[in-house]
């Protein structure tokens, strides 16, 4: 991860630690030289790792979900009931939206890690939620697109379609791409759109 100032953050230590790199001038001759800033452990091995605006966001195996500032410092945990496979994402209202293996889909405050809100998908997930306008969108296995409301998780729509290995929002589009690598576009209503 790389923030816009020039802080390279990046698993250590085999994927247990998180550590924050900036090229500074060493002390001695000041050639450039990549300095520790910081090091943290969240506690099991990092599964995910994403910088969310001012929050870099990981989740590890050992089912939890931890937030740091920039400058290391841990903002929030939240323990999840299984594995988060899929990366947070933010909404524009500043919650960070979390889908876990199990189907559970979870909006945290961003600022202290309250549970917003919680929703289900019918099965199994591990790809990404997108966010597009105002609107959340989340994928599980069997194929559900569902669309949920970023302020308090409430269904706005639902459609099935092949199962989903990649997602985002580009181009007031939701993108998602299937296993044959075959991209869709739909729109916030959940229109296909190409």
């Amino acid at each position: 991860l790389a923030t816009d100032d020039g802080l390279l953050i990046l698993p250590v230590d085999s994927g247990a630690d998180l550590a924050a790199f900036r090229v500074e001038p060493t002390v001695l001759d000041g050639e450039p030289a990549l300095v520790e800033r910081w090091r943290v452990h969240p506690g099991g091995d990092l599964l995910r790792a994403v910088l969310l605006d001012d929050l870099v966001v990981v989740a590890t195996a050992d089912r939890r979900v931890v937030a740091y500032d920039l400058g290391g410092l841990r903002r929030w945990t939240l323990a999840t009931d299984d594995l988060v496979l899929a990366d947070p994402v933010r909404t524009a209202d500043g919650a960070v939206v979390v889908h876990s293996l199990d189907g559970a889909v979870l909006a945290i405050e961003a600022t202290d890690g309250a549970v917003r809100w919680r929703a289900r998908t019918r099965a199994e997930a591990d790809a990404t939620p997108a966010v597009l306008d105002d609107t959340v969108v989340v994928f599980d296995r069997s194929g559900q697109m569902l669309a949920l409301d970023p302020a308090d998780g409430r269904r706005r729509w639902s459609r099935v379609t092949t199962v989903v290995a990649a997602s985002g929002a580009a181009g007031g589009r939701v993108v998602t791409v299937d296993g044959a690598g075959t991209a869709t576009g739909y729109d916030a209503g959940g229109r296909r759109r190409w």
